[in-house]
């Protein structure tokens, strides 16, 4: 049993959210630039971090995965980042730095989540409630949003990443690949991070995104009942 994954979760999750902002403070002494400095901390710590993981990194979901017949499962991933088109009508500040944050966003959260935790509590107490578990801590995660966001919009975002998880955690277990949960992921961010937050929009994407959760769970669940059912035939 592998139980160093939950060591390995606590040491990345440290990372990024402790480690990141001491390493930007430490590269503006450095670099004048704030965008760079903040880019060149990211960097280092995304590069920590695949370290950290490089002995399970196949297991943590960097492969190339089993996606053959599969259409029906990694479709309906694309719809989730149109749910914050509106946000272009709301003015766009779209600059070179937020298509790297995204990437590195996406990245990083995924390997956290889908990648450590996912694993760990795979390992430990099956598939099943890894889904159900990273999907939780994922939406719960969000909650530091309270320091810049109104309780509203942070709880949405609660909801709503607990909801994008919980499709990702299903894509993960049935593919064994974050690939496309990470591409996903980044795009999901690209607009959200390039307006301001608006109510009413995160409430209509909420209500869009809990629907694809529930697709995926659904999805889920009849090929697990499907499994159990194959085996004791």
């Amino acid at each position: 049993m592998k139980k160093h994954y939950f060591s390995k979760f606590w040491g990345v999750i440290l990372l990024y959210l402790i480690g990141q902002a001491l390493l930007i403070a430490v590269f503006k002494c450095i670099i004048p630039n704030a965008t760079l400095s903040a880019m060149a901390a990211q960097a280092v710590t995304a590069l920590l971090s695949m370290a950290i993981i490089a002995k399970d990194i196949r297991e943590c979901g960097f492969c190339k995965g089993e996606y053959k017949d599969r259409k029906a499962l990694i479709l309906p991933l694309f719809i989730m980042p149109l749910i914050n088109f509106p946000y272009i009508f709301l003015g766009l500040d779209i600059k070179p730095y937020t298509f790297f944050a995204c990437i590195y966003i996406g990245l990083m959260e995924e390997m956290i989540f889908r990648g450590l935790l996912y694993s760990a509590v795979n390992v430990k107490y099956g598939e099943h409630k890894a889904i159900i578990i990273s999907s939780i801590a994922f939406g719960l995660i969000h909650l530091v949003n309270l320091t810049s966001a109104s309780v509203g919009l942070t709880l949405l975002q609660v909801i709503y990443a607990t909801a994008i998880g919980l499709a990702f955690a299903v894509v993960r277990a049935k593919t064994g690949s974050l690939i496309f949960p990470v591409i996903v992921h980044a795009l999901i961010d690209l607009l959200g991070l390039a307006a301001k937050s608006s109510m009413l929009i995160d409430s209509i994407s909420t209500v869009i995104l809990i629907a694809i959760a529930v697709y995926y769970y659904w999805r889920y669940v009849i090929g697990r009942n499907k499994a159990v059912t194959a085996e004791t035939v």
